[in-house]
């Protein structure tokens, strides 16, 4: 919590209730801290309304999950009124919530929630001034989610939204939950479930079937359902990306997984990117994926990754999104294994065409170090294009430092490369065909320190080049071991 100043508020009340119990679930708080933070326990998950002496905030929470809200009082706020409606007619009773940009907590939060009259109307108020606000509304009963921007102008003191007509036929779909156990195959009967749409401030409740199944109607093609399945058996989450006029099916394996991102330290592992702090590339990141004319991937969140019994191997599998590749869909199973200590990740990728068509195919192993003062390539002096891995690091204290390995001294399969500017980073990349059916591998590793430990990345960057680190190979299955086209492996 910060007041106007952006200084952190202590010893201020909190209390924490569901907006869907209003009235028959007791609320939960705590106070502040010297640093301004409340941690509150417990939540049943769902949207959530925040009180304070500073004033209210609202908040969806996910099972299982952590989620982080930063309330700043002190400026300005203003008042939004406004309509929905569906077909030119107003709906009443729909949902509507205003959201803005966190960039402390790198994601939306919400600021106001109203309900909407009988003529469709709604008022938003207490929502910061000088801010991009969106302004979510859905139905409560068949969602046909829709959201319309807005600036919160400075000293006006109230603002009218553009009338939110929710989404027609022709933009929406059905998503089908299909849950089962991975140990025995068997489906995840009678599990709870919970389903999300990435970017919209709401989450729907589920309990699978004797099946382990459960349908969902009314959500805008082109969004992305995110489902988290829990029980005895374990936990799974997988997304999908729902098509219009169609029902798009969500598998979820559940099992001994865990959410992503995950941290194994020093790593962070968001499926699609290997980093010290989840999804960002600050002070370095891995991220490789593949494309096609018909898209890439991995391109999306909300993932689980299986473990194994050490906890430092992971494995999450990305599809290309059906409706993109009829005929050639393509299937990515990640491996991450990170040795004991953090003294290094190793990413193993096996992409496979599970289509009917040839398929063209470049994969790419994006590689960055955030420049802190002035960065120097120390493994050999420089970046050249018959390279087989880098070691950036920065002049300014505390000497962060970056070694990537993306080929062993020879390979399959040849490559090409670019480079950022100024010794930030370089992606090289492999184009070949795949055949339906057909398999390929790429396996790279990271090393990060910074400080004392930074001396050691170079000789430890030659050790896993040449494979002379009895951990590089550590627990690569043969099959993988064979499929890998950017190394000659013992």
């Amino acid at each position: 919590v910060e007041d106007g100043s952006g200084a952190s508020v202590s010893s201020l009340p909190v209390s924490v209730l569901p907006t869907s119990f209003f009235g028959l679930d007791s609320e939960v708080g705590g106070s502040t801290d010297a640093q301004g933070v409340a941690v509150v326990e417990g939540l049943i998950p769902g949207f959530h309304r925040i009180d304070t002496p500073l004033g209210p905030a609202f908040v969806r929470v996910a099972a299982g999950r952590e989620t982080t809200v930063r309330l700043k009082r002190g400026d300005g706020t203003v008042t939004a009124t406004g309509r929905v409606s569906f077909a030119g007619f107003p709906v009443s009773g729909a949902v509507v919530v205003a959201t803005r940009w966190d960039p402390i907590s790198n994601q939306n939060v919400a600021q106001a929630r109203a309900t909407t009259a009988a003529d469709g109307s709604y008022t938003l108020e207490g929502i910061r001034e000088g801010e991009d606000v969106s302004v979510f509304a859905w139905d409560p009963d068949v969602y046909r989610l829709t959201s319309v921007p807005f600036f919160a102008e400075p000293g006006v003191g109230f603002v009218a939204v553009p009338e939110i007509g929710l989404s027609p036929d022709d933009w929406i779909g059905s998503v089908l939950v299909g849950a089962s156990i991975e140990a025995s195959g068997q489906p995840a009967s009678n599990y709870a479930a919970t389903m999300e749409l990435e970017g919209w401030p709401f989450s729907i409740d589920l309990t699978l079937d004797a099946l382990g199944e459960a349908r969902v109607a009314g959500l805008p093609g082109g969004s992305r359902a995110i489902v988290t399945v829990t029980g005895a058996a374990g936990f799974g989450r997988e997304s999908e990306l729902v098509v219009s006029r169609a029902e798009t099916l969500v598998n979820v394996p559940v099992g001994d997984r865990v959410g992503l991102p995950a941290q194994i330290s020093p790593f962070a592992f968001s499926g699609g990117m290997v980093s010290e702090t989840p999804n960002s590339c600050a002070p370095f990141c891995v991220i490789p994926y593949f494309e096609t004319d018909q898209g890439w991937e991995p391109w999306a969140s909300g993932y689980s990754a299986s473990v194994d019994a050490s906890g430092r191997n992971l494995t999450v599998v990305f599809r290309t999104p059906v409706q993109g590749n009829q005929n050639s869909p393509l299937k990515l199973t990640r491996r991450l294994y990170v040795a004991p200590g953090g003294e290094f990740a190793r990413i193993v990728d096996v992409v496979e065409n599970v289509g009917s068509a040839s398929a063209d195919v470049r994969y790419y192993l994006d590689q960055y170090l955030e420049p802190h003062g002035t960065l120097t390539e120390i493994l050999d002096g420089g970046v050249s294009p018959d390279d087989a891995a880098f070691v950036f690091q920065s002049d300014q204290a505390p000497s962060d430092t970056a070694g990537f390995v993306f080929r062993g001294p020879a390979g399959a399969l040849p490559f090409s490369m670019d480079t950022y500017p100024d010794n930030q980073g370089a992606y090289p990349r492999w184009d070949f065909a795949l055949e339906p059916g057909q398999k390929v591998g790429f396996m790279s590793f990271a090393v990060f320190e910074r400080g004392a430990g930074a001396a050691s990345v170079v000789s430890r960057v030659q050790a896993l080049m040449n494979l002379t680190n009895p951990l590089a190979l550590q627990g690569l299955s043969p099959e993988d071991r064979a499929l890998i086209l950017n190394w000659i492996l013992p």
